[in-house]
């Protein structure tokens, strides 16, 4: 059989698809993905559990009240009123109170040192709340703290004069005067500090006479004399206030305020 032509040839190869020659000619390319990566590789990666990344982070203990005083809620003081002043006591103040109270006395003027606590302190404590809470725990009058609170109930106010102050002290290693106050009344009480008058007569200026005894702390309270009580263990102090026109009590003995 003789070969076709080159017209023939020419025929044939025009009916032929143009795509089919197209890929006859071009090799064939697998599928890739961005940075020419297969879609077969691509799938393996996808297939297979990345690790997570786990970071520690370091937990940070809660910030502590420095006052440990302070801390205390009113149930942890209504559990030591509880504890330490029985309910035979809280009567015997609720009439002492009321005896104060019918006499027209307003105001109550605590000394600090052998009256509100059972030793003396020379008006100062170590600047250690803990220390402190301790020693007030053990030295504290539980007669003055049965007085306070039904003197609160009347509404009758609480002060306190003293001679202890800051100013003869070294500072940041001792505490005194309204400070000492605050930490002792925050043992049984969350009240507002009541007013405090600490200061000595040799450091005022000019200097005062100890024969006025504390004259001048109930004169700076501003306190009228036939409506206030100073209670003292000095008898120089009550017999100054006594000549003022004020009201007092004495407090003899070593250990502190007692009603009996």
């Amino acid at each position: 059989m003789p070969p076709p032509s080159t017209n023939a040839r020419r025929r044939a190869r025009s009916r032929t698809p143009t795509m089919l020659r197209a890929r006859s000619h071009t090799p064939r390319r697998r599928p890739t993905t961005t940075r020419g990566v297969t879609a077969s590789q691509q799938r393996r990666t996808t297939t297979t559990p990345q690790r997570r990344r786990t970071t520690t982070t370091t937990k940070q203990r809660p910030k502590t009240s420095k006052s440990p005083c302070r801390s205390r809620t009113n149930t942890d003081r209504q559990k030591w009123i509880k504890a330490n002043i029985p309910g035979a006591l809280q009567s015997l103040a609720k009439v002492f109170a009321g005896g104060l109270h019918n006499k027209g006395i307003r105001v109550i003027a605590w000394d600090v040192d052998q009256t509100v606590l059972d030793t003396h302190t020379g008006g100062r404590l170590p600047d250690d709340p803990k220390r402190n809470e301790a020693f007030f725990h053990t030295h504290m009058s539980r007669h003055f703290v049965a007085l306070f609170l039904a003197a609160c109930e009347l509404k009758m106010e609480n002060t306190f004069v003293t001679f202890g102050d800051n100013k003869d002290n070294v500072p940041r290693k001792t505490v005194a005067g309204e400070r000492l106050v605050g930490r002792m009344l925050g043992v049984f009480t969350s009240a507002v500090s009541p007013r405090t008058v600490a200061f000595h007569p040799k450091n005022n200026t000019p200097r005062l006479s100890l024969c006025n005894g504390k004259n001048a702390h109930l004169e700076l309270l501003g306190l009228v004399p036939t409506a206030s009580v100073l209670i003292d263990d000095d008898p120089q102090n009550i017999r100054a206030a006594q000549k003022s026109g004020y009201h007092t009590i004495q407090v003899v003995g070593q250990g502190g305020f007692t009603m009996e």
